[in-house]
């Protein structure tokens, strides 16, 4: 059997050679996480597609029927609902404008909307912060009058 040498009142230490390679290692690995949040950074803020269409498809899920379709602007009218609500694009923000309901503000970061009526659909376009055009559909039916259903 060997006796390990230790001196009396000392405490076992990692030695300067591990000490370094703990620090090299953790370097490591902060850089490369500040590296992959840089990456990620402009696509975090950025408008993508996805969310644009999420936009729409709540209005959809609502019941909003269509009133009058502008290249700038939707107007809308929910069923049992009186008013009218505005859907354009306010300072760079997708908003649903009531005339007594105030402003909500579904989406940010968007300029150049545009709307496009194909009867059955209505095609949305606009550019996020990056310039890249983004795109959406919407299916809101126009308003049927009451005279015109029993026709």
């Amino acid at each position: 059997m060997s006796k390990r040498f230790s001196l009396p009142g000392l405490r076992p230490a990692f030695t300067l050679v591990e000490v370094l390679l703990a620090l090299v290692v953790s370097s490591l690995v902060l850089l490369g996480l500040a590296y992959l949040g840089r990456v990620n950074h402009g696509r975090v803020g950025s408008l993508q597609s996805s969310h644009f269409q999420m936009a729409f498809q709540q209005l959809q899920d609502q019941h909003y029927e269509l009133s009058a379709c502008h290249h700038d602007r939707l107007e809308l009218k929910k069923p049992g609902k009186s008013g009218q609500r505005i859907l354009k694009e306010y300072h760079q923000q997708l908003v649903l404008e009531g005339q007594q309901h105030g402003r909500m503000i579904l989406l940010e970061g968007l300029h150049d909307l545009s709307f496009f009526n194909h009867g059955h659909y209505q095609e949305v376009q606009a550019k996020n912060a990056q310039q890249e055009r983004i795109k959406a559909v919407l299916f809101l039916f126009p308003k049927v009058n009451q005279g015109e259903e029993n026709e």
